[in-house]
């Protein structure tokens, strides 16, 4: 485009007048030595330089390349400077301002006429804000990654830091916590141009009125603070950054039950690296470090109770409804023999039989109306009876007793035993099931007590699928709400003889006893995901859930326990691959499909981390063939090979990845914006699809108009293609994302109507423009009552007012039967097929866009 307006020019005077007051683009133009004969205000402010000091300064001083680009491009300027004309446009250097910042830039070169000499003519446009937004999407994947990996608080804040420096490449970064009103570094991570033993802080933090210092901010307002640039902002840190010649820093403080207990501390040589336009990345670093210290602290409490439960000297016993043991601690009084025994036993096998006799009416009357039993029992003990002052207490679920909890200490002994220390030890408190490592002991013990008997057994579990965009979209109090429905409703049908458990995440475990072939256990499947997939209605909302469950077999899988649950977690890879609603069966070939997909997993983890994720473009037409608009399509670039999203996308839906994905093609798409939009006399709307993961991100909107801004675009050029299930999550947020969205000119599809729901009422309670005729109705056409359907979706959306577009038209019938229904738009083979971006800006230079 700069070269076709530059053709427009004859004199060195018109270019001048064109570019020279340019906001945006730093102009200089350049002689003999590559010295500068003019240069623009743009220039100066980027460089950091008086008019004067850059005239006659050679453009070389502040390149910054190696030696053999330095000659290319000297060879360059001497053809330039002899007259040869050509142009050299969006080529990427650094140059280094006045105070030694390097700057990214892109520029453009021309030869030109000045004063009657050839010369050089340089248009440079800094790229330094896009650099910024580059690494801090970079940090936040990484951190995300170190978020899951790590389990030390220590240990994760400082491999942040060094991530932070080491790959993300900022210039130095200080984990700081703040005590008697000074903010003391306990770990500090700099490139090798600054001294790490110089970064020493000991700063007073003062009120904000007091002092502009971000660390100060962080502390006091609990919320990121940023300077853009700390030469214009008078601070306490101020002898160090002019040491060192930061331009800006970021402090994000690290809250602990709602009080600051870290900052970590950015900073940067470059000026405006952390902008307010970033801030929604800043706020998902410290919030994702937020919630993973709290699970450190969570965990490490987890840990420490369960060891204290186990050191413990008093004697905890959990029994069913029917008085039968299923869990004993593991204290001094009972031998490993008799610790295994009581398993299965009644409760009544542990006292002194004697005493029990007399005081066994009473003590199940008390039980039953759910009412403590308290008092002195004698038990049969190795060494012989011993009395214990004996607590039991009736564990009461939806209303009904479900086990009973016996604390006993010896009467000699005075510490007691909290209830709550045994609940979390052993207990989800979320559902009130046994948690996993009581599941996997419970069903040891069972597998030995029936292993001579050859009895058949399962063990099931259950994974709701995508749950955790749940607890994304509602928080996690209505998560586990969720699940304490998921929790009743197996209980409600499942026999009382048989285990549930919750086990980690969102799965639930079950072991079922008493079964005569492995076939038995499809009728406990069939009616479990009938039930389970019904509607959970909680605080108004209707929300829709599928489950897989993957069955293993005692004893023909395995004889322990352990082994057993983790070939039913394999075996949910092959319900997954069934669909939603299925059940998968432990097999050896499902071992070796699982490594693959671990394998593959690593592979895209990689392929998010070196952006090899591209769009590819197919344009859909009208009635006349006329290119309306055109929908970008998710690519692998995996070693110069483009892969299509049916070898991966379901492993990127399993996994958080395709959030990361959806957005880095979308990035690229409103980054094509600018060429799309030159190419053509009316600009072309494209289309992207998002998932529901992506749609159910808590600042979605906010982060979409941001980047709008950022590249510029104030027109109707983005279109989102969103499916019809998308709505049953949370209708109330879709419809205000959709609300929200329309005013920064972003218009909505329904993608594959049709297959789903298909509920009109619902199209007429939002704002969305287009409906998508799913492949399946347009390659069914030869059939009557499918063409009826098509055409009845084409009738009821244009009474909604609603433009349809025809997916998958491949041949000319297809294309005429869709236009005598009036459908209006038409994507296919017949037209396009999906086009890498270079090809699909050459269609569209040549055949232009119609709206």
């Amino acid at each position: 485009m700069l070269k076709n307006l530059l053709r427009r020019y004859k004199k060195i005077n018109n270019y001048l007048n064109v570019f020279g007051s340019s906001d945006i683009f730093g102009v200089f133009v350049y002689q003999e030595n590559g010295k500068i004969v003019y240069a623009n205000k743009t220039l100066e402010k980027l460089l950091g330089y008086e008019h004067e000091g850059l005239l006659n300064k050679s453009f070389f001083d502040f390149l910054k390349v190696d030696f053999d680009t330095l000659n290319h491009i000297k060879d360059i300027v001497l053809k330039r400077l002899s007259g040869e004309l050509f142009a050299i446009e969006l080529k990427e250097y650094f140059f280094c301002n006045k105070h030694g910042i390097k700057i990214p830039v892109s520029i453009f070169a021309y030869t030109v006429d000045f004063e009657g000499k050839p010369s050089g003519l340089i248009l440079v446009f800094d790229k330094s804000k896009e650099k910024s937004y580059e690494k801090l999407f970079f940090a936040l994947s990484q951190i995300n990654q170190l978020t899951i990996r790590q389990n030390n608080e220590n240990d994760l804040l400082k491999a942040v830091c060094d991530v932070l420096v080491d790959k993300v490449s900022y210039s130095a970064c200080v984990l700081g916590v703040v005590k008697n009103k000074k903010f003391k570094a306990i770990y500090k991570r700099a490139k090798n141009y600054i001294d790490e033993s110089s970064i020493d802080f000991d700063l007073e933090v003062k009120p904000q009125n007091v002092c502009n210092c971000s660390v100060s901010k962080a502390y006091f307002s609990k919320k990121i603070s940023l300077i853009q640039n700390v030469s214009q902002t008078l601070n306490c840190e101020g002898d160090f950054f002019s040491k060192f010649n930061v331009r800006s820093t970021c402090a994000i403080p690290i809250l602990k039950n709602a009080k600051v207990s870290y900052i970590i501390l950015i900073v940067d040589t470059l000026p405006d690296t952390f902008d307010d336009k970033f801030l929604h990345l800043l706020n998902e670093i410290q919030e994702d470090l937020i919630f993973a210290l709290n699970k450190i602290e969570k965990d490490r409490f987890s840990l420490l109770t369960f060891s204290a439960l186990n050191q413990s000297n008093e004697l905890v016993v959990i029994c069913d409804s029917n008085f039968r043991i299923i869990f004993v601690n593991e204290g001094n009084y009972l031998s490993s023999d008799a610790f295994k025994v009581l398993i299965g036993k009644e409760i009544a096998y542990l006292f002194d039989k004697e005493q029990f006799k007399i005081i066994k009416s009473s003590f199940y009357n008390t039980l039953k109306k759910g009412e403590a039993f308290l008092g002195l029992l004698k038990y049969d003990l190795k060494e012989g009876s011993k009395e214990f002052y004996t607590s039991i207490y009736s564990f009461v679920d939806s209303g009904r007793i479900t086990h009973y909890i016996l604390i006993a200490k010896e009467v000699s002994q005075k510490e007691e035993l909290k209830d709550k220390l045994y609940k979390l030890m052993h207990f989800d408190e979320a559902t009130g099931f046994i948690n996993l490592n009581t599941f996997i002991y419970t069903c040891e013990l069972f597998f030995q007590k029936v292993l001579e008997h050859s009895q058949i057994s399962s063990i099931m579990v259950i994974n709701p699928i995508q749950f955790k965009n749940i607890n994304h979209a509602f928080g996690y109090e209505m998560g586990n709400k969720i699940l304490q429905e998921i929790a009743l409703r197996l209980k409600q049908n499942i026999r009382l003889s048989n285990v549930i458990a919750k086990l980690e995440s969102d799965r639930f475990g079950i072991l079922i006893k008493d079964l005569k072939t492995p076939e038995d256990v499809l009728v406990i499947t069939v009616k479990l995901l009938n039930e389970l997939s019904k509607p959970y209605m909680v605080e108004s909302h209707k929300i829709l859930l599928s489950f897989n469950i993957g069955l293993s077999f005692f004893p023909n899988d395995s004889k322990n326990a352990k082994d057993l649950l983790n070939k039913a977690q394999v075996a949910l890879v092959d319900a997954r691959q069934k669909g939603e609603n299925q059940a998968g069966f432990f097999r050896k070939d499902i071992e070796t499909k699982s490594s693959q997909k671990l394998k593959l997993k690593a592979e895209l983890e990689l392929a998010v981390l070196n952006k090899k994720f591209i769009p590819f473009y197919q344009p859909y037409v009208d009635k006349d063939k006329n290119i309306v608009g055109a929908e970008a399509l998710l690519r692998w670039n995996k070693n110069g090979k483009i892969l299509l999203p049916g070898k991966f996308l379901s492993i990127l839906e399993d996994t958080s990845l395709i959030v990361d994905v959806e957005s880095m093609v979308l990035n690229q798409v409103l980054g094509d914006f600018k060429t799309i939009k030159s190419y053509c006399k009316h600009l072309v709307p494209i289309s992207v699809n998002l998932s529901i993961q992506s749609l159910m991100q808590k600042h979605l909107a906010q982060s979409l108009v941001s980047n709008l801004k950022y590249f510029g675009i104030n027109e109707p050029f983005l279109r989102i293609e969103i499916i019809e299930r998308s709505f049953f999550n949370d209708f109330n947020y879709i419809r205000r994302l959709i609300d929200e969205l329309r005013q920064s000119s972003v218009h909505f599809a329904i993608d594959d109507f049709g297959t789903g729901y298909s509920s009109l009422s619902y199209l007429t309670k939002l704002n969305v423009e287009f409906l998508k005729i799913d492949i399946s109705f347009v390659r069914g056409l030869s059939n009557t009552q499918t063409k009826n359907i098509t055409k009845s979706i084409i009738y009821l959306a244009h009474s909604l007012n609603l433009k349809t577009i025809a997916e998958g038209v491949e041949s000319m019938e297809q294309f005429e039967i869709l236009k005598n229904m009036d459908c209006d738009y038409f994507q296919g083979y017949l037209f396009y097929k999906p086009l890498p971006k270079e090809e699909f800006f050459e269609i569209i230079k040549c055949k232009g866009g119609v709206l």
